[in-house]
Formats: structure tokens, sequence, C-alpha cells
């Protein structure tokens, strides 16, 4: 009655009017799930043989889960607001029944269940989310620089840089040639 816990595995944007009507009246704690690393199993589905697990090359990382944020980043001030990342291993086991040379391409999942414990990062302050942030990302960066250090994808490392701009970790302090320049605050 006094507290709000919303779990979010994705489309952050249709919270948006959920958040502003919940926010002016209630702390809200807004937790995303999210895996960490992957065991894939495959099984293909005419002889039903599977393959050994195998670790995903992908990795989840707190930072990643800032481009989910982006559609809610301008409420991620808020002092009412909580974010909370689980992260958490897990076994996933897909079907070989997709498209392309492997077939795996467009594959149907089958189940998804977790290993081991997981583990919880709150974010609630800007400080929180600063804290994210790897010791080697220089005070000037461009997004691809960021992006290289960070190990996100580019369109990951956009989203997540304007997350960390609304926040005022970051701000636009100039260009390199077309790229713009965003220093540290």
């Amino acid at each position: 009655g006094q507290r709000i816990v919303e779990i979010q595995t994705g489309q952050f944007a249709r919270l948006v009017s959920k958040l502003c009507f919940f926010l002016e009246r209630y702390p809200v704690t807004v937790v995303h799930p999210m895996s960490r690393i992957r065991y894939l199993t495959w099984t293909d589905p005419g002889t039903g043989e599977s393959t050994k697990p195998r670790k995903s090359p992908t990795v989840g990382t707190p930072l990643s889960a800032l481009h989910q944020l982006y559609p809610i980043r301008n409420l991620l001030g808020v002092e009412n607001l909580t974010v909370e990342l689980l992260l958490f291993d897990l076994d996933e086991y897909r079907l070989l029944d997709g498209y392309g040379k492997t077939r795996k391409k467009g594959s149907t999942l089958r189940e998804r269940i977790p290993r081991g414990e997981p583990e919880l990062i709150r974010l609630q302050t800007p400080r929180d989310y600063r804290a994210l942030l790897p010791k080697e990302l220089p005070e000037e960066f461009t997004v691809p620089l960021f992006a290289k250090v960070t190990h996100l994808k580019s369109r990951q490392a956009y989203s997540a840089v304007h997350v960390l701009e609304a926040l005022g970790i970051v701000e636009a302090c100039g260009t390199v040639g077309r790229a713009t320049l965003y220093c540290l605050v």
C-alpha cells in the first residue's frame, strides 16, 4: 500500500505515462531482470538431438541496461524512482528451426532457466549511474570511443550516453570532426 514495484523486461516506453502518474503519489521501484551470461543448448527438432551447452559470446552488463532505460531517461533522476537491475546467468534452450546456413537465425526459444545467484544493482541517484562507468573511460570521449571502452554496440552506446546526459553525468562539450565530444561532469 505504500510502495509500487514494477517488473519490466522490456518496452520501457509503455511505462512513461504510468510512472508520471505514480511517482507523484508513491515511491516506485522498477525491477529489470536481465541475463549476464547465457549458456545455449540447441536441439534439432527433426532428430531430437541436443548440443552441449555453450557459453554465448554476448554478455549482459549494467551499462547495457541503459539502452533499455532510454525511454524513461527524463524520469531517472526523480527522487521517488529506484531502478533495480537483476543480473543473472541462465540456461537457454533453442530449436534449430531458423533459417540461414546454421538454422539459428530466427530460431524458436523453448525455455530460459536461471542459474546461480543473481546480482542486484540498485540505481537511484546520478552517483549510482556514474559508478557503472569503467575507470578506463577518459574525461572527454565520443560515442564510438565510449562504445569501444564499454564493449557496447553502437546503438546501445548512443542510448547510454543520452541517458547519462539526461542524468547530468556527461554533457556535450564540443566536436571532433563530425562526432560530438562529451565530457564527464
